[in-house]
């Protein structure tokens, strides 16, 4: 079997090298869910963000781009 970053895209070591990348302005991380709009205009991205509680996924922040 043959696992790499290719066959893993969900995994956080997928994105660790674009890290660099992102422009965060003034926005600290853990980036608050009121600042993925932000974010997502700062660096022309789509951000969809999801919470996992009591077996349940639910949306936080579904991008409007």
């Amino acid at each position: 079997m043959n696992i790499s970053w290719q066959n893993t895209p969900h995994r956080l070591s997928h994105y660790k090298p674009h890290e660099s990348t992102i422009q965060l302005g003034n926005v600290t991380c853990p980036v608050p869910v009121h600042k993925i709009a932000y974010l997502e205009k700062l660096n022309k991205l789509r951000i969809n963000v999801f919470g996992y509680e009591d077996e349940e996924v639910f949306p936080l922040h579904v991008s409007k781009r």
